[in-house]
């Protein structure tokens, strides 16, 4: 069974920062998650992020995201570069 996805409020706010061509990556990158959600470029966070994922795109920019696996749903929380997005 396929997962959906949800993006929060804030995390759609992040991705219209981008340009046209680094919005399509992330937004690739985040839909192939339907299929695999915890792909090769992933990791488990730990400490307050607990619980949440971490998918690494185009360098250093990061998708923090939550999946529930009970109701096959994966919950975008964030969208940023490395060093801000854990903020």
């Amino acid at each position: 069974m396929a997962f959906s996805i949800e993006y929060r409020e804030d995390a759609r706010r992040d991705l219209s920062r981008y340009s046209r061509r680094l919005r399509k990556q992330i937004t690739t990158a985040v839909n192939a998650l339907v299929d695999d959600p915890e792909p090769a470029a992933s990791a488990a966070l730990w400490g307050d992020w607990a619980g949440h994922r971490r998918l690494h795109i185009a360098g250093m920019q990061r998708v923090i995201y939550r999946i529930n696996y009970r109701e096959y749903h994966i919950e975008i929380v964030a969208i940023g570069p490395r060093g801000q997005v854990y903020g």
